[in-house]
């Protein structure tokens, strides 16, 4: 206390004034169980009533409340004393007898006090005490079996003409639940608590007019509670003032239930129909638009169906089902085990019998309807649950899609574009009959010119989306003017109801992606440029779809675009589909960019025994494409593909065993046969593939490189007319890629490789096949000494980010080579343009890789992994890559059974690099002397 005395003595000369209580409150929070010095007596004697209470409430602890109320007692009040008895009963620990001790022994002392200055207590404070006993522990119920009925309701009583409407109905619903809670000690008493519960309704009459009705419905539910008939003339003022009140749903229902439990069936009609006289279909409208609770959404239509117009029904559909995704939500993330499942099925249940319900009372006046209504109704039927969906969907395709083409006016295009997106969504997800048709027709009204004009950004894109899914066609120009009207219409506010937002930027962007498509390079930038602003308010799914687009079109985000919408994506994983994983992992392999926290998670992990085959074939060659080894993931992905074999696309099946061969997964080789026998039995499926044909010769050469399963390859499970075709494809895809290739720089690299002062055993050649056409070499050479060299120009794609890391097909390449016996030298073609001009640069980097050291690069700048951006640092990409391919920095010395690779021998003195370091010595002589 010492310590604080000092502070106590500033405060109260400077600060007593302006921040009264502020170091009381900060002594009792610490509980210092110490007497309070002379000063500390004189600021609590300064303490204002307001301040005492708030003391009072801050209280954590019994401990600290009871001091509190010792050194405090002369100077509280009522209010003072009614507040501790409600904060000594709020901290009452359960379970622990020393603090119920504790707990009694204060709440006693507070008691007696308060029983003093009951007379001067208003009524609300008596409601709330009467409150605070009846939440109390029984041991304080026990003590005091009569203080509700005995001393506080006579004291309410006595200040009754003071009491307010609120007070009244509140002291009355207290009442009701001692009442149910001790139907033995009020039963003595019953004929004086009904002469009482009429004098409170009388008095609540009285004050009518500052009456809520909600107090009304609290009035007559408490009665009814405490089984006290009410007659007509007590009743009917109360009815007049809860009809004036215009009451919520909510209201109205209690009310009317207590009139049918009452017997006044016939009153409850009367009301019901005195309240439609004072209602309109805006409130009706409004009515529908916010309840919150399936049950009470269901009363309402059972009650004033009679007055729904089709708006109203619709709402009510509309209503019904964003009820049903709350409830779905809520249960989802509570996780409430059995109780949850089965509260579920009773919503459902309850879902399909109010909108049957609502389905026939609209299906009789259809035609009748506006287009909005209609579509309202489609998206409504078409989002709902499985069964409900599939239920419904006869009604959608055959009466409501037909009754929107009928339609004319200003809103048909936006209603077709609704309707087209949801109907579509639905038979995707649900595997429902489509007609593709009446699709194509609800797509031919939004993109007429005159209408397609008049349609905003949302609906457009839903209609963009609706064509990609039913291969309608959509000149480009058009596309070109849809993307500029959604870039335009995109506003600061994602969450805004009219603004566009991330789920409408990456629906666009899918839907060109998948439509082929190509975009202007400005509107695709600001296509992702404005999804990434919004990425905070997107969901995994989105960000899923949105990255799968942006790779699908051939573009590539900045490295922190990228990075941060992965983020995003990780943040929010617990939420994601499994195809959302898969499309995220495929478009992080188009892009080069590994992220492995997300693949090894349990989310991940549980979701594959439920992926269809096509999902899983793709996350696994997404990570043989990245390199990545996930045991965990692979072993449950070949395992899902086995189980789904025969029903699988063949395509689905050879990425799957390309991905095993990619990876080096050698003991799934049996697996990998096995799935190839499945697609030799389907192989007509295969004309035309020429991907899949050259992916399967490659898994061929894998097999026998490493000696697998008989060291045969593919002869056996595949017919030598079909292997045949599988390498005819392969040596034509390695010819095109040769091609596409960019030919000047890599001749450029020949020529000066050509120039260098070695000699060669076999010079230099230019794009070379193996001797058995398993590889196109961009150029070979043999060294004095017989070394094969195999040099290729690689560029940034050919790394992996952030670690620099080859990537699957180009480790896989590198170690078809080092089986043939050939050593890897990498050009990176980055760095080779740095060098442009400058000859003698060139040939000191050619002959310093060649001679296979590890700095055989200058200085080079930072490249970019995507445009604008600067890539993280590599692993001295310029260098010539182990023959395992697997790390750049690899100890080329590293024995040969832990790089994974199988290599050629080579003699144990490195005789092939005598020469060349001699031709090195001479060509640094020769420039000293130039």
């Amino acid at each position: 206390m010492q310590g604080i005395a000092p502070v106590l003595v500033c405060y109260h000369a400077a600060y007593v004034v302006c921040m009264p209580n502020m170091i009381i409150v900060m002594i009792m929070r610490r509980g210092l169980q110490v007497q309070p010095p002379a000063v500390c007596a004189t600021v609590l004697q300064e303490l204002d009533p307001p301040g005492l209470t708030r003391l009072i409430c801050d209280c954590k602890h019994t401990a600290a409340l009871a001091r509190l109320v010792t050194e405090h007692s002369t100077a509280m009040n009522h209010v003072h004393m009614a507040t501790a008895l409600r904060q000594v009963v709020k901290l009452a620990p359960k379970g622990s007898n020393n603090h119920l001790t504790l707990t009694d022994k204060v709440f006693d002392q507070l008691w007696m006090q308060q029983q003093a200055q009951l007379d001067s207590c208003p009524p609300e404070t008596l409601v709330n005490i009467v409150h605070t006993f009846m939440l109390a522990p029984d041991s304080i119920k026990q003590r005091y079996p009569d203080a509700i009925l005995q001393q506080l309701l006579p004291a309410f009583m006595r200040q009754l003409p003071n009491a307010s409407a609120y007070v009244v109905a509140h002291m009355l619903n207290e009442l009701a639940d001692h009442t149910s809670s001790n139907q033995k000690d009020v039963a003595v008493q019953a004929a004086d608590l009904a002469r009482t519960v009429l004098m409170l309704v009388q008095q609540f009459s009285a004050c009518g007019r500052q009456a809520t009705a909600m107090d009304v419905a609290t009035v007559c539910s408490a009665v009814v509670q405490m089984g006290i008939q009410l007659q007509q003339d007590k009743l009917q003022p109360l009815l007049d003032v809860f009809v004036a009140q215009n009451p919520t749903v909510k209201a109205e229902k209690k009310v009317v239930e207590v009139l049918r439990c009452n017997g006044s069936q016939e009153q409850a009609k009367k009301l019901q129909d005195n309240l439609g006289l004072v209602r309109g279909p805006k409130w009706l409208s409004k009515t529908i638009s916010t309840a919150g609770q399936l049950e009470l959404l269901r009363w309402l239509v059972d009650n004033h169906s009679a007055v729904f117009n089709q708006n109203h029904i619709a709402a009510a559909i509309a209503q019904a089902v964003k009820l049903q995704h709350s409830s779905s939500t809520v249960s989802k993330d509570a996780q409430l085990g059995s109780n949850n499942q089965q509260l579920q099925e009773q919503d459902s249940v309850v879902l399909q019998r109010l909108l049957n319900q609502l389905w026939q009372l609209q299906e009789q006046q259809l035609q009748s309807c506006s287009s909005n209504a209609l579509a309202l109704m489609v998206e409504s039927f078409c989002s709902t649950t499985a069964a409900v969906q599939r239920l419904f969907w006869p009604a959608v395709t055959q009466q409501l899609v037909p009754c929107i083409l009928q339609k004319r006016g200003q809103q048909q295009a936006t209603s077709c574009a609704a309707a087209a997106h949801a109907v579509v969504a639905a038979a995707e997800q649900q595997q429902l009959q489509l007609d593709a048709q009446q699709v194509h027709q609800l797509l031919d009204v939004v993109f007429l010119q005159r209408k397609r004009q008049q349609l905003d950004a949302k609906a457009l894109c839903k209609a963009v989306c609706a064509a990609a899914n039913v291969n309608y066609s959509i000149p480009s120009q058009v596309m070109q003017e849809i993307v500029d009207k959604v870039l335009q219409s995109i506003g600061d506010v994602p969450t805004a109801a009219d603004c566009i937002g991330p789920s409408e930027i990456a629906r666009l962007t899918w839907s060109v992606a998948v439509t082929g498509h190509q975009l202007p390079k400005q509107q695709s930038e600001q296509l992702l440029y404005q999804f990434y602003r919004y990425r905070k308010s997107a969901g995994a799914d989105t960000v899923a779809s949105m990255l799968w687009a942006v790779a699908k079109m051939g573009e590539r985000p900045s490295l922190q675009q990228l990075q941060q919408l992965l983020t995003v994506f990780v943040n929010k994983l617990q939420s994601s589909s499994f195809t959302a994983v898969a499309d995220v992992t495929w478009a992080c392999a188009k892009f080069g960019y590994l992220r492995k926290d997300y693949l090894s998670q349990p989310t991940v992990l549980g979701a594959v025994p439920t992926a269809t085959s096509e999902q899983v074939a793709q996350l696994a060659l997404a990570c043989g494409e990245l390199g990545y080894h996930c045991e965990p993931l692979l072993h449950a992905v070949m395992k899902r593909i086995l189980q789904l074999q025969r029903d699988s696309p063949v395509q689905a099946l050879v990425d799957a065993c390309w991905a095993v061969a990619l990876l080096d997964l050698q003991h799934n080789a049996a697996e990998a046969l096995q799935l190839i026998s499945t697609v030799s039995k389907q192989w007509a499926q295969l004309t035309g593939r020429s991907t899949a044909l050259q992916q399967l010769y490659q898994v061929h050469l894998w097999l026998q490189d490493n000696q697998l399963e008989g060291g045969r390859g593919l002869l056996g499970v595949l017919t030598p007319q079909q292997l045949q075709e599988c390498q005819a494809a392969h040596r034509t895809a390695l010819t095109a890629a040769a091609v596409d290739a960019e030919p000047w720089l890599l001749l450029s690299v020949f020529t000066a490789l050509q120039q260098l002062p070695l000699t060669w055993r076999e010079p230099p050649q230019f794009q070379q096949y193996t001797s058995d056409g398993a590889v196109l070499v961009d150029i070979t050479a043999r060294t004095a000494q017989g070394e094969q060299l195999a040099l290729f120009m690689d560029d940034s794609t050919s790394f992996s980010q952030p670690d620099g890391l080859p990537i699957g097909r180009v480790q896989f390449r590198d170690k078809l080579l080092s089986a043939r016996g050939y050593r890897i030298v990498s050009v990176l073609a980055e760095q080779w343009r740095q060098l442009k001009g400058q000859h003698e640069q060139q040939q000191q980097y050619l002959l310093q890789l060649v001679a296979g050291q590890d700095n055989a690069s200058p200085p080079i700048l930072q490249q970019a992994l995507m445009p604008g951006q600067q890539n993280v640092e590599q692993s001295n990409p310029g260098q010539i890559i182990p023959a395992s391919g697997s790390n750049h920095n690899l100890d080329t010395t590293m024995p040969l059974e832990n790089s994974g690779v199988r290599r050629v021998r080579r003699p144990t003195v490195d005789k092939a690099r005598v020469s060349v370091a001699a031709a090195l010595a001479d060509y640094h002589s020769g420039q000293q002397a130039r």
